[in-house]
């Protein structure tokens, strides 16, 4: 698979004040804590024997987590 990221705009002032302030490094946590793991998941990896539920609070837990480490390395 391949994922190519350019000419990305934001489309609302929320998603403006989050650019401004996560550049690409939130895309890159969410591509890898919920696409690529929801598809892995899809395709029978890990987290594939997880409910739905159950699957979206860890997947928001994972996003979170990595967030506040960003805020800790823009510090």
């Amino acid at each position: 698979m391949a994922y190519v990221y350019r000419s990305v705009r934001p489309n609302s002032p929320r998603a403006a004040a989050h650019f401004a302030r996560w550049g690409t490094r939130l895309h890159t946590i969410a591509m890898q804590e919920d696409a690529l793991a929801g598809l892995a998941r899809f395709l029978g990896g890990p987290g594939g024997e997880l409910d739905d539920e159950t699957w979206r609070t860890d997947v928001r837990r994972r996003v979170a987590a990595a967030i506040q480490g960003l805020g800790a390395v823009s510090s």
